[in-house]
C-alpha cells in the first residue's frame, strides 16, 4: 500500500513539473540565434587585404571576451568567416503576395531574423524558416531585427573576431 500511494505521488509530482512548464508557440523561435552569412549586398568582400586601421581581435563573438590581438594598419590579412547574430527578431505584416507567397496570406504576421541582400528576407513563420523576396511578398515592416555582424578576421598570425571590418570594400 505504502509503495502504490509512493508511485502516485511521484506520477503527480511528475504532472505538476510538466504543467509548470511554459508552452512554446509555434511561432516561437530561439534568440540569439547566430547565421553563418552577413546582411546586405557585397557583403564581406574586400577589394584589398590591407588593413586600414588598428583592428582588436577577440576570442568570441563578444565584446566582453579576451583580446587576441590586433591587426595593425597597413598589415595584410584575410576575412575567414562572416557571422550574423539575431538577438531580437524584427516583426512584419504580408501586404501583397505574387507568384511565392511561400504559404502565405495577405495579413499574416512573421518575424524578420536577416536582410540576406537582393531584396531577400530570412523570415520565420508558423515554425518554419523561409526566405521570402521582395518581388513576390511585400511587406510592411513595422520592427526592424536587432543584429550585430562580426567577421572572423586574420592573418599567419592571428586570428580572432571583430564587429569592425578594416579593410577597403563593399561594407564601408
Amino acid at each position: 500500500m505504502n509503495q502504490r500511494r509512493l508511485k502516485i505521488i511521484l506520477m503527480l509530482s511528475l504532472l505538476c513539473l510538466i504543467a509548470s512548464v511554459p508552452a512554446r508557440s509555434a511561432d516561437a523561435n530561439p534568440f540569439p540565434l547566430v547565421y553563418h552569412s552577413c546582411q546586405g549586398e557585397g557583403c564581406g568582400c574586400a577589394k584589398s587585404p590591407v588593413v586600414q586601421h588598428d583592428t582588436p581581435l577577440y576570442a568570441d563573438m563578444t565584446l566582453s571576451s579576451k583580446i587576441v590581438g590586433v591587426l595593425k594598419q597597413g598589415q595584410k590579412a584575410s576575412v575567414f568567416e562572416s557571422e550574423t547574430i539575431v538577438r531580437k527578431p524584427g516583426r512584419a505584416t504580408v501586404t501583397n503576395i505574387g507568384s511565392g507567397g511561400s504559404g502565405l496570406k495577405v495579413g499574416d504576421e512573421i518575424q524578420l531574423i536577416l536582410y540576406k541582400g537582393e531584396g531577400a528576407w530570412l523570415v520565420w513563420n508558423k515554425g518554419k524558416e523561409l526566405e521570402l523576396n521582395e518581388s513576390e511578398v511585400s511587406l510592411k515592416i513595422t520592427e526592424r531585427p536587432k543584429t550585430e555582424s562580426w567577421f572572423k578576421l586574420g592573418n599567419d598570425h592571428i586570428q580572432g573576431y571583430s564587429q569592425d571590418f578594416p579593410f577597403e570594400g563593399c561594407l564601408e
